[in-house]
């Protein structure tokens, strides 16, 4: 097996278990930290981002598609306005592909010193992808 295919299949294997959603008023659903400079969530809220903002984070990675139920209109905008870069990388939750990944990768990779926070809507596709990216890179 080729290692696109290996990495296809993991990302489908990975992105088809289930978590059960935790809410908090502090933190995202399914907020987990990883270190000291990565981290991943569902979809946080306005109060949320501004909290996350305050925390130290300096990028925000989006797994998911703008218009997706839940999402934050104007995410984007918002997260540029509380001094945060933010990366949407729309991934599709049935069909994740390698060069979603391959995206991600890279953009954490760009600085990986930098505080980072990935999410989508429940932290199936950002904790896959946090995974992955964990172990490979």
């Amino acid at each position: 097996m080729s290692h696109a295919n290996w990495l296809a299949t993991i990302l489908v294997l990975v992105t088809s278990a289930h978590a059960v959603p935790v809410y908090s008023d502090v933190n995202p659903v399914n907020y987990i930290e990883y270190s000291a400079v990565l981290a991943s969530s569902g979809q946080p809220t306005q109060p949320q981002l501004t909290s996350i903002a305050a925390s130290g984070v300096s990028r925000v990675v989006y797994l998911a598609f703008g218009d997706h139920e839940g999402a934050i209109i104007n995410e984007d905008r918002l997260v540029r306005d509380l001094g945060m870069q933010f990366i949407q990388i729309p991934v599709l939750w049935q069909l994740p592909e390698v060069r979603d990944f391959e995206i991600f990768a890279a953009a954490l990779n760009q600085n990986i010193d930098q505080k980072t926070l990935a999410h989508c809507q429940v932290n199936w596709r950002a904790s896959s992808f946090v995974f992955l990216y964990r172990v490979l890179h």
